[in-house]
């Protein structure tokens, strides 16, 4: 599954304000494109695990059991080793992406993706998300300007491990073994 583009798989609050999001921008000449709504917990542990060295990945999988989330341990560990730059901070469960409560859109200028955080369209799009209070990524200290969320705090300021390994078990592992 990897990564759904449909503004149809997020939830039914965030999904009405991320319509007016898109709209407002359009209001002000700005197209924005969804690009990932919905990342399934291996798709969001590959990424995590992109530029870290196996002593960072080795301490993540220790903590997570230690921590009670065994199962997002074990989809940590089983997506074997990754390549490539940094993506994000966010571990398997972390990410609101899992949730169906974040979307990355990019800018579409001249049926061209415009992936330069400096376009003015990114400044556009984090002002309309905030007007409904939404997280906003161009904002943050490490900035993402392509991600919106329907929240501004973290998963896990709300939610401890064992509860978030629960809830990710029954919409990510349950789905895979139903699809085996």
């Amino acid at each position: 599954m990897d990564c759904v583009i449909s503004l149809d798989d997020l939830n039914d609050p965030f999904r009405g304000k991320m319509d007016l999001v898109i709209a407002g921008c359009k209001g002000k000449g700005i197209v924005m494109h969804p690009y990932c709504v919905l990342r399934d917990v291996w798709e969001q542990a590959r990424l995590w695990r992109q530029s870290r060295s196996w002593f960072e990945i080795k301490k993540a999988i220790m903590d997570l059991r230690s921590g009670g989330a065994h199962w997002i341990a074990e989809v940590l560990e089983g997506v074997g080793p990754q390549y490539g730059r940094w993506a994000t901070n966010a571990l398997p469960g972390e990410s609101w992406h899992q949730y169906g409560a974040a979307v990355d859109c990019f800018v579409l200028e001249d049926k061209r993706a415009v992936w330069d955080s400096s376009h003015r369209g990114y400044a556009v799009y984090a002002s309309e998300a905030m007007k409904l209070d939404l997280g906003v990524g161009y904002y943050w200290r490490y900035p993402d300007p392509v991600h919106v969320q329907q929240f501004r705090h973290s998963v896990t300021s709300s939610t401890d491990w064992p509860t978030i390994n629960d809830m990710m078990y029954k919409r990510w592992g349950l789905l895979a073994k139903k699809n085996e």
